[in-house]
């Protein structure tokens, strides 16, 4: 398309990837860095940027020990500019591999900038990455990293700041296997989690099943 931006690696010999060796021009990637196609067209989202004259929200960072897990992770939280939220005013948007959230996809800007524009609501977002993630987030540690987020994440940030206890103000959103969990999160509890972003998700099949076959979420 016109307007397509396509990030890429070639592939030789089955396994080897590499980086276009024709094209000078390379972006970030979760896997390093990726070859970059712009087409005359595309117009770098403005939101990504980050902007000096707009109030800014602020990062605390905390370590995490979670009981079900039995392991220690980095959380980092991000609060909305001051004087934009009253008491129990706030959403909550939990990103899973939620680092590169912030290092990749410079979240803290977009959601800056969506408060600036008052395109969204305040909100409190929780970036948490994972220590063990294909397990945690698809394989035989799913259901205890369920418990860390709903037994243990969420009532501490329920607890420690002003955000609505409704589900519809709830948000999990991840990418591939962080997707897979963001959907099972909200699928296995929609009593937390009211909204579901997913992006190129793996979705394992009991989640597709259940989503086909379960009652309708709310």
């Amino acid at each position: 398309e016109p307007d397509a931006r396509l990030d890429y690696k070639f592939v030789t010999n089955g396994s080897n990837w590499i980086l276009d060796p024709r094209n000078p021009n390379t972006c970030l990637g979760g896997y390093g860095p990726n070859s970059e196609l712009r087409m005359p067209a595309y117009r770098f989202p403005e939101e990504i940027n980050y902007r000096a004259a707009i109030p800014h929200g602020r990062f605390f960072d905390t370590t995490f020990y979670s009981v079900n897990l039995f392991n220690t992770r980095q959380v980092r939280v991000y609060l909305p500019p001051d004087g934009s939220t009253r008491a129990d005013s706030c959403g909550l948007l939990v990103f899973h591999d939620g680092l590169e959230f912030v290092g990749l996809a410079a979240a803290n800007n977009v959601l800056d900038y969506l408060l600036w524009q008052q395109a969204i609501e305040p909100v409190v977002a929780v970036f948490i990455p994972p220590v063990n993630r294909t397990p945690e987030y698809a394989g035989n540690q799913r259901g205890q990293f369920t418990d860390f987020i709903v037994q243990e994440i969420m009532p501490w940030l329920l607890k420690k700041y002003p955000i609505y206890r409704s589900p519809r103000w709830h948000a999990t959103l991840g990418a591939s296997n962080g997707g897979n969990i963001a959907l099972w999160l909200g699928v296995s509890h929609p009593e937390v989690f009211g909204k579901v972003a997913a992006f190129s998700s793996n979705v394992q099949s009991d989640i597709s099943n259940l989503i086909a076959t379960g009652p309708p979420l709310p």
